[in-house]
C-alpha cells in the first residue's frame, strides 16, 4: 500500500474504526451472504475495522482477513475478538513466499479497498487474487466514486484513491479468466 495512505490509516485507526462500526450494514451484509451460499473459506482483503469479517464469522464462514495497517488490525482484534488468529498484516501484491498464495478460497472480497492499489500493482494483485480463488469461486469488489479532488488520485485526507471505471476493472478480471 502507498506509504501516505498506510500512514493515514495507522494514525487514525481508532477514529476510522469507530466510523466504520457505526455504519448500518445489515442490508449489504445480507446481500453479501446471499452471494456466498457455501459456508466456505473467505479471504477479505482490506478488513479495516473487522466489521464485515466478524459478521461473516458469525454466519458460519471461515474467514481470513488481511490489511496492511497494523493499527487497523489491532483495532479489529480489539473490537472483534472472534477474529483472533484469522487476521494478518499483508498488503497487495503479496510477497512471492506469502503462505496465502498456496491457499484456495471459495470467495474473495475487496470491499472498498481496490482503490488503494496503485496502478503499477493492480495487475499482479489481480493475478494473485485469481490464483487464490477456487475455480468456481466468487469475487466481490466494491468501490466508491467521486471522492477525488486532486489530480494525483488522492482524496481530501491524502489517501491514494484510484477511481477506475467499472468497465476497466471488469475487463482486467475478464482477461485474467474470470
Amino acid at each position: 500500500m502507498d506509504e501516505a495512505t498506510l500512514a493515514y490509516y495507522d494514525k487514525n485507526a481508532a477514529t476510522i474504526s469507530d466510523k466504520y462500526e457505526k455504519v448500518k450494514m445489515s442490508f449489504i451484509q445480507r446481500k453479501l451472504v446471499s452471494y456466498l451460499s457455501e459456508k466456505g473459506n473467505i479471504l477479505e482483503i482490506g478488513i479495516g475495522s473487522g466489521r464485515d469479517a466478524a459478521f461473516l464469522v458469525s454466519q458460519g464462514f471461515n474467514v481470513t482477513g488481511i490489511d496492511p495497517s497494523i493499527a487497523m488490525l489491532r483495532k479489529a482484534a480489539e473490537l472483534h475478538p472472534e477474529l483472533t488468529g484469522k487476521i494478518h498484516c499483508y498488503s497487495l501484491p503479496l510477497e512471492k513466499d506469502n503462505p496465502l498464495l498456496k491457499e484456495k478460497f471459495n470467495a474473495i472480497l475487496l470491499i472498498a479497498s481496490i482503490m488503494h492499489i496503485r496502478d503499477e500493482e493492480l495487475f499482479e494483485s489481480s493475478y494473485q487474487i485469481r490464483e487464490m480463488l477456487e475455480p468456481e469461486g466468487i469475487l466481490i469488489i466494491s468501490s466508491s466514486m467521486g471522492r477525488i479532488r486532486s489530480g494525483d488520485s488522492r482524496d481530501l485526507v491524502g489517501r491514494l484513491y484510484v477511481e477506475r471505471p467499472v468497465v476497466q476493472i471488469q475487463l482486467l478480471f475478464e482477461r485474467l479468466g474470470f
